[in-house]
């Protein structure tokens, strides 16, 4: 059976296969198919013939933690083991995959700076879920790779697949600028996110998730989760989250909501004794 891949898939894997680029990053909502799209380039590293294929090199899947890890890993495990030839490490601590006949080797690790010091060789790092990344610890981990890849004589190129959240929720963290400063240099930067203003508009929706033509339940429950978010802050938290790529609080536990400040912000400037005050007027009891 021959998999066919979307068009956003193919320029993805085009994107990592090209050796002019040394980060390649996506990041959308949560149904985008990111886990398949980690487990399967590194599925590949581990195929003798495949362009991503380098005999005796190690390959090496981050995450948070080893369980968010395990997603990917059970997908790679599942598309090797038939082949034959492989050896797998699979406990409660420790994941990893190695082709006997080439010694190629795949390596799980956490979000643990130290592990990912002395990074030689190693012709790709794929990082799944950045925005799940604890703020100091993911920051590290982030510097930690960066600067793995001016090593003379051991290229490395980072992949980089997840949503912003719940982390990256605004300028200053590192996976937010990365992916919002966009494909430019030797970095290539696919974004799938909707709009705030129109959040719960069904195009909005349906162009922040690109599979959702494929499959009927898909659709069926993101309306369901959109209509109850529509008069439940918490929810609509996590929909515009997770959904619509958009990292956002819950509006029932925050003092402005981000509507409001646009809103607030979008209202004229006046003067009061000379200073400007944005989105207020001034009244016969004061400020309003």
């Amino acid at each position: 059976m021959v998999l066919r891949l979307k068009p956003f898939q193919r320029e993805f894997e085009r994107a990592v296969e090209n050796p002019a680029f040394n980060t390649v990053a996506l990041s959308g909502p949560r149904g985008l198919g990111k886990t398949f799209l980690a487990g399967r380039i590194l599925s590949r590293c581990l195929t003798p013939g495949d362009r991503l294929h380098e005999p005796g090199k190690e390959y090496i899947l981050g995450a948070a933690s080893i369980e968010q890890a395990r997603m990917a890993f059970a997908f790679v495990r599942a598309t090797l083991e038939p082949l034959g030839g492989y050896r797998f490490i699979d406990s409660a601590t420790r994941l990893g995959i190695t082709h006997a006949p080439t010694n190629t080797k795949l390596r799980v690790i956490s979000s643990n700076a130290k592990t990912s010091f002395g990074l030689v060789n190693v012709p790709i790092v794929v990082l799944d879920e950045p925005g799940g990344l604890e703020i100091v610890g993911g920051q590290m981990l982030a510097d930690a790779l960066f600067s793995a890849q001016g090593k003379v004589g051991s290229p490395l190129k980072l992949v980089l697949i997840g949503t912003l959240g719940p982390m990256a929720t605004g300028p200053g963290h590192w996976w937010w600028d990365l992916v919002h400063a966009g494909t430019k240099g030797r970095t290539h930067v696919q974004l799938f996110q909707g709009d705030r203003k129109n959040w719960d508009n069904w195009n909005t929706i349906r162009r922040a998730n690109p599979l959702l033509n494929l499959d009927a339940n898909a659709r069926a429950t993101l309306h369901e989760e959109r209509d109850a978010a529509r008069s439940d802050g918490r929810l609509k938290a996590r929909f515009v989250t997770y959904r619509l790529n958009i990292p956002e609080g819950d509006e029932s536990e925050v003092l402005l909501t981000v509507d409001d400040f646009e809103t607030m912000r979008e209202r004229p400037q006046v003067e009061r004794d000379g200073a400007a005050i944005v989105g207020w007027t001034w009244g016969p009891t004061g400020m309003v």
